[in-house]
């Protein structure tokens, strides 16, 4: 497999029980296949130190974040960009077609430094979404208050017509209640 940032080949490295392939000639990058990646997003989780040696390697390699990677399995699918956490902090390279994840150096680290558990990652997500959920509530009902105000004053100015136009039909050229 080709290295999704610099195009040198991945090779095998060993991480735990866990082979990874990962980018030890040029960047220092590692392509985590779907779910290899939850395995090792937590510090107790399995050890790290090929990972982090590698990266502490090739530390000084610059990286191009702008330029557009391919994915290393599926290579006419490119990876995109995104954050991998609530808070905004981490941004990884995903297959959306296999769902393969690329770290380029150090990114793993801090994946790892965010929670201790996989509880602690759930509850900073429901308190998350709860929030971007009373935020959205929050404007619906702003949006709907503005409309039914806006319906009410239209509604009002439509009876103050028709009621001009009734007592003009009656006759009536004075409205007593013009004060009120």
């Amino acid at each position: 497999m080709e290295c999704p940032a610099c195009s040198k080949t991945l090779t095998a490295l060993q991480a735990g029980s866990m082979t990874l392939d990962a980018c030890t000639a040029g960047c220092g990058g590692v392509w985590f296949d779907e779910g290899e990646l939850i395995k090792f997003d937590e510090q107790h989780e399995f050890p790290t130190h090929p990972i982090l040696e590698l990266a502490e390697k090739c530390k000084d390699t610059h990286i191009d974040h702008d330029e557009r990677k391919k994915c290393p399995k599926c290579t006419d699918e490119p990876l995109v960009r995104q954050f991998f956490d609530v808070e905004h902090e981490i941004e990884i390279d995903q297959c959306w077609s296999c769902a393969g994840i690329w770290l380029d150096p150090g990114e793993l680290n801090g994946v790892r430094a965010q929670f201790a558990t996989y509880e602690d990652r759930a509850s900073a997500v429901n308190l998350y979404v709860d929030t971007k959920l009373d935020d959205i509530q929050e404007a619906l009902e702003k949006e709907v208050k503005a409309q039914v105000d806006r319906y009410n004053e239209q509604t009002e100015s439509r009876m103050k017509s028709a009621r001009f136009a009734f007592l003009k039909l009656l006759g009536v050229d004075d409205d007593p209640t013009d004060g009120l």
